[in-house]
């Protein structure tokens, strides 16, 4: 902020006005915080920050973005660091007017560094208001022999090219006074800031300004045409006002309906503005934006978010948010333990999502807590050695356990059957306890700093313990009263750091510790037996605090870090399979269930959720899930994969499977169906097969491209297409004839038939699409209008529309008569692969290689949802008979089922969230008269 004295901060309502009553756009008082030097930026960051709360301001809000810049006069006390620490904890980006003066400036120092210490990289802006900024791409940071105009602290900070707005040269004394030029430049970079805040697209944000600015000189205009009209009223035309009575009704019926149309909306904004600082009050809000009305964005805000959460079964909230630092459940899963900062232990049914009681534990900040095997007992370490045993079936303390002299904080438990608990402390000592007798038996002086983590393997012959000297230790419980040196130590050679939690997989083949202290957080898997470490893990942006294998193997690994995130690893390829992206705080706590179908974490944010730790998969074919496709009865889903099997499960119940593999074992590249010959297709790289229904047999069709990369049976079953490197071949299905077109181009991605069976479409690598006379073979059309390859393609049900995916990432819907485009659909980023359309021919789906369905509507070319999964490319998607499902394949090897109705995605909040509107909530965002409760 200044470089003399630092700005007030925090809960400053009275001087300012900028903090709310509560958490507002995503959920923290301020969107963004402005740290500048008043020696040179005084005039410019209040500029900036008006300019931000003025970007795209909707009419019904005062500000677009609330932005924390406080004075540069504030006079110094002992307080304001405090103050200034505050307000940084309750912003969402921290925007850097970067300058010589800036970079000498020891509170903008001190900001950045906090900054850096509790945020991601990507929520630091920068503006440069002068000086010389030079960044060495091959380098990944700042040439530091040239830049002058950034604090060193962000020396190493990023990860790859800052985003900053370049505000040089604008006046000392503000923008007010530059000139148009300079004015549009500064608009221009708030524009740039205000994008990457706001999360959108800087032209969507720049016409939404303008869209917002037309919207108040309408309402200005039409405020006083009503105020004329009411004039004339008042003015003698009572009588006539008397005889329409009929009118006024209609009329107040319609302005009722274009009320809840416009609050419907509304919500449907605040919804997505809740996502990521609030999940449980964004679901609710798009629950009450359709029950309100059921306009196309409370549509698509409904299905986007059901979507978003899919993975989620269940919250277990406090009210007042209190943090969590610990979380257990019970070994017969029929409790869970969490332990608050307050010092209170919350105990939870997780079944009934009720809360069974409050154990006020007395032993200051409980930090962890450990069940013993029979489930009725807890354990409880705390402040200053406190650490206590609880019966967790009536709430009484059974025991205080306590060594002579031992006063240091305990921060991790492991309990072992009934009579074994181990407790590390902060001076990096472990305390044996049988608690039969509660008496100690044993002190393991083994680590120089905080024992973080502790773990007994599933024979309880060996503990793990973890620390901050970053080392990894396994001891035998009962070998000495006194311990110092490790049965084993791990370690990770030439790698600094710290290790935090610590786990045996469930067979004790392996152990697993989550990183802490290097830029990226992770974990370290090591074979217990030969000391190796197998895996590295990196993919969290903080500190590892919390992990747990699931599954009775240990093939997966769930870790969550500081950067609110939980991540779902398959060691076998080290990948991550699923983001858990809901809670708003730290994540403390990962338990998985006794059957591993239930994942439970706790974060600071007081909330437990429970998740679905496979994302609910409806098939996994084994590998990569290239190609899906429903059988022609309509009743199973057909997927394969890369490893050449493929599994049919039934859609009626999951647990209906079938493995069938494919000859040769060649991995699956597309499948396809013909309901009316009751027919199957396989391709493979180089084949394709066809099933003979009578035969329950496949036969290898003649004549198959190489690199098969489309395949499609004409609307009548007769025919089969395939297109690929040596062009399209096209079979009779009856005597498996094979009939070459369209060569000459090194490769055809993908074909489609038209309804009537006439036309065939071939997207080829020649960036065209090429259109034949089936019952000639005759070219008679080309499309021309992607910018690479056109990877999808799709008839209507009615033939009038063609729609076709590129690799360009574009949409485009082709009218098939005139050969031209009706609309360009521009949702995807990059790499557009499938497109089908619903029976109606109404709503189209496409998906990307960055993991996201879209929903269009067809007609007018809009976007109607967007289901998103990031991080996992879609490599195949194909719709349930109904058109309720949406059914994709991923690159991680799941098939996942995707809701495109909104009476299920309703359904499916209500459950997830388990509650309605607290009153604070209603109060703040619902209208009286209009809006509706969204899961009464």
């Amino acid at each position: 902020m200044s470089d003399q004295t630092p700005p007030r901060a925090g809960a400053v309502p009275e001087d300012r006005g900028e903090v709310p009553a509560g958490p507002d756009g995503e959920g923290l008082p301020y969107d963004a915080f402005i740290s500048y030097s008043t020696a040179s930026d005084a005039a410019l960051a209040p500029e900036l920050r008006l300019a931000l709360h003025r970007l795209a301001r909707p009419w019904y809000r005062r500000r677009a973005l609330r932005v924390f810049c406080a004075p540069s006069d504030l006079a110094a006390n002992p307080q304001l660091w405090v103050k200034l620490e505050d307000a940084l904890a309750k912003s969402r980006y921290l925007i850097l007017l970067a300058s010589p003066d800036a970079a000498a400036s020891m509170w903008v120092a001190r900001e950045v560094a906090w900054w850096r210490e509790h945020r991601s990289p990507q929520t630091l802006l920068m503006a440069i208001t002068g000086g010389t900024v030079l960044w060495r791409e091959e380098e990944g940071d700042f040439d530091w022999s040239v830049t002058n105009a950034v604090p060193a602290q962000l020396a190493g900070y990023f990860t790859g090219t800052p985003l900053w707005a370049d505000l040089r040269g604008i006046p000392a004394n503000g923008p007010r006074a530059v000139s148009r030029d300079d004015e549009a430049r500064f608009q221009d970079g708030v524009a740039t800031l205000g994008a990457a805040v706001h999360g959108r697209p800087k032209s969507d944000l720049v016409g939404e300004d303008i869209r917002q600015h037309r919207r108040a000189l309408r309402t200005a205009w039409s405020a006083a045409a009503v105020l004329l009209v009411l004039a004339l009223v008042a003015g003698g035309l009572g009588l006539i006002a008397r005889r329409q009575t009929g009118v006024a009704r209609a009329q107040q019926t319609r302005a009722e309906h274009e009320a809840a149309v416009a609050f419907s909306r509304y919500l449907a904004t605040r919804a997505e503005g809740q996502a990521r600082a609030n999940p449980q009050l964004s679901m609710l809000l798009s629950a009450a934006a359709w029950r309100t009305e059921p306009t196309e964005e409370a549509r698509a805000v409904l299905l986007a978010k059901a979507g978003q959460w899919r993975s989620i079964r269940a919250f277990l909230s406090d009210p007042d948010g209190t943090e969590i630092n610990d979380m257990e459940v019970s070994p017969d899963g029929g409790m869970l333990a969490t332990a608050r900062s307050d010092g209170r232990v919350v105990l939870w049914d997780p079944a009934g999502r009720t809360r069974l009681r409050t154990l006020e534990t007395g032993v200051g900040t409980p930090h962890a807590l450990a069940f013993t095997a029979d489930s009725r007992r807890l354990a409880v370490g705390g402040a200053d050695g406190a650490l206590s045993v609880w019966d967790v079936r009536d709430g009484r303390r059974v025991a205080t356990l306590s060594v002579d002299g031992y006063r240091s904080d305990v921060f991790s438990l492991a309990a072992s059957g009934n009579l074994l608990l181990a407790a590390g402390d902060d001076e990096g000592r472990i305390v044996m306890w049988d608690l039969e007798n509660n008496r100690p038996f044993a002190l393991i002086k083994g680590h120089r700093g905080t024992v973080t983590g502790l773990s007994f393997n599933a024979k309880a012959d060996m503990l793990a313990s973890a620390a901050a000297d970053g080392t990894v230790k396994l001891w035998r419980p009962g070998e000495a009263a006194v311990q110092s040196k490790a049965t084993v130590t791990l370690a990770v050679p030439g790698r600094p750091g710290r290790f935090t939690p610590v786990a045996f997989s469930p067979d004790g083949r392996f152990i697993a510790a989550g990183t802490y202290g290097d830029t990226i957080g992770g974990a370290v898997v090591w074979d217990v037996r030969t000391r190796r470490v197998v895996h590295r893990l990196n993919g969290h942006y903080t500190p590892v605090h919390a992990l747990a294998f699931l599954g009775h193997s240990g093939g997966l690994l769930a870790t969550g870090g500081a950067d609110n995130r939980v991540l779902l690893w398959d060691l076998a390829d080290e990948k991550i399979v699923d983001r858990y992206e809901a809670h708003t705080g730290p994540v403390t706590a990962i338990a998985p269930s006794k059957d591993s179908r239930t994942l439970y974490t706790a974060a600071w944010d007081g909330n437990v959720i429970l998740w679905d730790p496979l994302g609910a998969p409806v098939s996994a074919p084994g590998g990569a899930a290239r190609a899906v496709a429903i059988d022609p009865d309509g009743q199973k889903l057909i997927s394969g994969g890369s490893e050449g099997v493929l599994t049919v499960v039934s859609l009626s119940d999951p647990e209906d499977t079938e493995e069938l593999h494919v000859p040769g074992g060649s991995p699956v590249t597309r499948i396809v169906t013909s309901r009316e010959r009751d027919q199957v297709a396989i391709a493979t790289r180089d084949e394709v097969w066809l099933n003979d229904p009578a035969k329950s047999t496949a036969t290898r069709l003649p004549k198959a491209p190489a690199r098969v990369a489309g395949l499609a049976f004409s609307p009548d079953g007769r025919s089969l297409a395939a297109g690929g490197a040596d062009g399209v071949v096209l079979w009779d299905t009856t005597t498996r004839k094979a009939t070459g077109i369209g060569s000459g181009r090194d490769l055809y991605d993908s074909v489609a038939f038209s309804p009537d069976g006439r036309i065939l479409a071939a997207g080829a690598d020649d960036l065209d699409i090429w259109l034949w006379d089936t019952a000639t073979g005759k070219l008679i059309g080309k499309l021309s209008g992607h910018f690479n390859t056109a990877s999808g393609l799709a008839f209507s049900p009615h033939g009038d529309i063609l729609a076709s995916a590129g690799l360009d990432g574009r949409i485009i819907l082709w009218d098939v008569k005139t050969r031209k485009a009706v609309h360009v659909l521009t949702g995807h980023p990059i790499g557009a692969g499938r497109v089908l359309f619903t029976s109606d021919g109404r709503t189209l789906v496409s998906s990307d290689v960055n993991g996201n369905i879209i929903l269009w509507d067809v007609n007018r070319g809009l976007q109607l949802a967007l289901l998103p999964m990031p991080g996992d490319q879609v490599l195949d998607v194909t719709l349930t008979p109904a058109g309720d499902r949406v059914l994709a394949a991923y690159m991680n090897g799941r098939v996942l089922a995707w809701t495109t109705d909104v009476s299920t995605a309703l359904t499916q909040i209500c459950e997830i969230v388990g509650r309605d509107l607290t009153a604070p909530e209603a109060r703040r965002f619902l209208l009286n008269g209009v809006s509706r409760t969204p899961c009464p």
